[in-house]
């Protein structure tokens, strides 16, 4: 006997669908491979994932990073403090918080941004210095 995980009514072995209310009784897929679920949809199911909420540290970090192309130094520095303590909170959260790849790729963008404006006022250092040798 199938029993119905809607209703509890009994059905027949080979049933796929429920005589009682028409609800699938087991999903083909899942019963080919077993191991098919997903990870997120196991912590669904042991009540992990609900409630969670994504960082707001790790959205402010992602927008940061990206805007700095149009905000040079200030942005990868909002990029990277916000980052940094986004997957802090993250860690903290016992899986309540989520964004940690937002936070990772905040901080990514934030650091290449330093490193990309050090580089342009480095190139301004020389030119100032160059320049009085020139002429």
């Amino acid at each position: 006997m199938t029993y119905c995980p809607r209703c509890g009514a009994a059905n027949a072995p080979e049933a796929l669908f429920c005589a009682s209310c028409g609800s699938k009784l087991h999903d083909v897929a899942a019963e080919a491979n077993p191991y098919a679920v997903s990870h997120a949809t196991q912590h669904v199911r042991s009540g992990q994932l609900q409630g969670a909420r994504n960082s707001t540290l790790a959205i402010i970090s992602l927008v940061a990073g990206i805007l700095q192309l149009f905000c040079c130094c200030l942005g990868s520095i909002v990029a990277v403090v916000c980052g940094h303590l986004a997957r802090s909170e993250i860690r903290k959260g016992d899986g309540q918080v989520l964004g940690d790849g937002m936070a990772m790729a905040g901080l990514i963008l934030g650091y290449i941004g330093l490193v990309c404006s050090l580089l342009y006022f480095a190139l301004i250092l020389v030119g100032v210095m160059v320049a009085p040798l020139a002429s």
